[in-house]
């Protein structure tokens, strides 16, 4: 799957690489808080931008976005 961040598409996978970004960012385990019922839009966002994040790591392309400026250019729609 593609995302597209600020007018280019860059790929977005959720992978144990995501989930271990997502970890290294908020402390927790994303399928404990779902488990918790503990999700909701930061929290998703958080899964996107670790999603980007690794996708691209694993396929080689620069993306380098800190989660902040990731949330500065996406809409709650897009989550």
């Amino acid at each position: 799957m593609d995302f597209d961040y600020r007018g280019k598409k860059y790929p977005a996978r959720i992978t144990m690489g995501a989930h271990l970004i997502y970890r290294e960012q908020t402390g927790e385990d994303f399928t404990k808080a779902a488990t918790r019922g503990a999700v909701g839009g930061i929290e998703v966002a958080t899964l996107m931008w670790a999603s980007v994040r690794a996708a691209c790591r694993a396929d080689g392309v620069e993306f380098t976005a800190s989660f902040e400026e990731f949330c500065d250019h996406v809409t709650p729609d897009e989550v």
